[in-house]
C-alpha cells in the first residue's frame, strides 16, 4: 500500500476540497462537496483494488467499475466496509444531485464528510497502516483539519471546542459523542453491545446516581444529562432552529458535557463480580 498512488492522491485532494467548500458557507457550493466526497470514495476504492492486483477496467478497458462492483471484487481480498450502507446513500446521493437541479443542506454535507472521514481513518490505520493525521495533514489547512478532529494536537474536549468555534453544533455533537463513549465504558461487563444509547440501560440511572453529590453543586445529575441530551438534539436538527441563536446554547451544552464528564471520572464499575454494580472510588 502506498500513499504515492495517483488514485490515493486524488480521493485526498477531493476530500480535502469538500471540506473547504463547507467552510466557506456557500450553500450554492454543497453539491460540489458531495460529488467531491461521492468520487474519492470511488478512487479509494479502486486504489484498494489496484493494490491487491485487480483491474479496475471492464468492458475491454471502455469502462472502470462501478463502486458496487467494486465492493464486491474487494470482498474477494477480505476487505469489507462496515460503513457500506453510508457510503451507498452518498452514492446514490450523488448520482440523483447530478441529474437534477437544487442543494443538498450543510446537515447533509456534515454527514458526508463524517462518513468519508472516518471511513478513510479506518482504512489507514488497518489496510494502508498510514498515520491518518499526517496524511490529511498534507492535504489540509489547520482550520479544515480542525473540523475533522486532526487539528492541533488537543484533549478530545478541547477538539471538540476548537470543532465548536468553526460551527457549534458540530461541537457539541462531537462533546456528546465522548460523554456518550464515557457512558457505555461504565456499562456492567457484557452488557456495553447490547443498548442502542446507554439510557437504555437497566443500570443507567443506578449508573448515574453514583456519581458523588459534592461533584455537582446545585445539579442533579439526571437533570443534568436531560438538558444534554436536548442540546445534542437540538445540534442534530440544526435545520430547524437559527443557527445564530444556537451558538450560545451548543458552547452552554460542551460546558455542561465537562462538567458531567468530571463527575463521571469519581464512578467506576466493579467488572469481576458477577452481579456488577456502579461504585465510587
Amino acid at each position: 500500500m502506498s500513499e504515492k498512488s495517483p488514485l490515493f492522491i486524488s480521493a485526498l485532494e477531493l476530500i480535502a476540497h469538500s471540506i473547504e467548500l463547507l467552510l466557506s458557507e456557500n450553500s450554492r457550493k454543497n453539491k460540489f462537496a458531495v460529488l467531491h466526497l461521492a468520487n474519492s470514495i470511488e478512487l479509494i476504492l479502486k486504489d484498494l483494488l489496484v493494490d491487491h492486483g485487480t483491474s479496475i477496467y471492464q468492458d475491454k478497458g471502455k469502462t472502470t467499475l462501478n463502486v458496487w462492483a467494486a465492493f464486491s471484487a474487494l470482498e474477494e481480498h477480505a476487505i469489507t466496509f462496515p460503513e457500506r450502507p453510508k457510503l451507498e446513500m452518498l452514492i446514490d446521493d450523488r448520482n440523483a444531485i447530478q441529474h437534477r437541479f437544487g442543494y443538498p443542506d450543510k446537515e447533509t454535507v456534515l454527514y458526508y464528510v463524517n462518513t468519508v472521514v472516518a471511513t478513510m481513518n479506518r482504512l489507514m490505520k488497518e489496510v494502508y497502516r498510514l498515520n491518518a493525521r499526517e496524511i490529511f495533514s498534507q492535504y489540509m489547512e489547520e482550520e479544515s483539519l480542525t473540523m475533522i478532529g486532526f487539528g492541533p494536537h488537543r484533549s478530545p474536549l478541547e477538539e471538540a471546542r476548537a470543532i465548536a468555534e468553526i460551527d457549534p453544533a458540530s461541537g457539541m455533537s462531537t462533546a456528546y459523542s465522548l460523554l456518550e463513549k464515557r457512558l457505555f465504558e461504565l456499562l456492567p461487563e457484557g452488557e456495553a453491545q447490547k443498548p442502542i444509547m446507554p439510557w437504555h440501560s437497566q443500570n443507567f440511572r443506578k449508573m448515574m446516581r453514583a456519581v458523588p453529590p459534592e461533584s455537582l453543586p446545585d445539579k442533579d445529575v439526571l437533570r443534568l444529562f436531560d438538558e444534554i441530551r436536548k442540546l445534542r438534539g437540538v445540534a442534530i436538527h440544526r435545520q430547524h432552529y437559527d443557527e445564530s441563536e444556537m451558538r450560545d446554547q451548543m458552547l452552554a451544552g460542551i460546558d455542561k458535557v465537562e462538567m458531567l464528564l468530571q463527575a463521571l471520572g469519581a464512578v467506576s464499575v466493579d467488572k469481576p463480580e458477577p452481579n456488577n454494580r456502579v461504585t465510587t472510588q
